[in-house]
Formats: C-alpha cells, sequence, structure tokens
C-alpha cells in the first residue's frame, strides 16, 4: 500500500495504527451515541417501520451508552487479536 508521501506501508504498521483509529473513531461515536439516538429516533423509526430489522433496530435504540461502550470494546479487543493471527499464518505459512 502506498502512503500519503508515496511510502510503502506494511501491514505490521497498519495492524500498530489499527487501535489508534478504532478508538479515535469509536471514541467519537461512544460520546454522543445517547444524545444521538435520542434526536433521531423518529427519524430512524420512520425509515424502519416494521421491516424485518425493526427488532434489531428497537433493540438499538434502547441501548444504553455503557452498552454500546462494552459492545465496542470487546471489538477493540477482538479484531487485533483476529488480524495478528492472520498475519502470524500469513508469515509461517
Amino acid at each position: 500500500m502506498l502512503g500519503k508521501w508515496g511510502q510503502k506501508i506494511s501491514i505490521k504498521q497498519l495492524i500498530w495504527l489499527f487501535p489508534l483509529v478504532f478508538l479515535i473513531h469509536d471514541g467519537e461515536e461512544i460520546l454522543t451515541y445517547s444524545s444521538w439516538m435520542r434526536e433521531h429516533r423518529d427519524e430512524l423509526h420512520a425509515l424502519v417501520g416494521d421491516s424485518v430489522v425493526s427488532p434489531l433496530f428497537l433493540a438499538a435504540t434502547n441501548t444504553t451508552t455503557r452498552q454500546f461502550t462494552v459492545a465496542v470494546a470487546v471489538i477493540f479487543l477482538f479484531l487485533p487479536v483476529l488480524f495478528l493471527a492472520l498475519y502470524i499464518g500469513r508469515v509461517i505459512a
């Protein structure tokens, strides 16, 4: 992959950059999740209606910031381990 200035970025560097990018991205979502969901719940409900995804939508709108943060933490802990395992498997193979 080529970086902004034409430098090559290794897969190892991408693996190490992932946690930082993930924390910046999801940190903002954690801080604004509850207020954003309260403000847009009716609008989102109108979009979803009584479709197949309606139960998932209802569960998401009733999720607290704490529950959302735990879900993000689980993903944050799982994905780097997965990426590392894939990298190690690639190096060994």
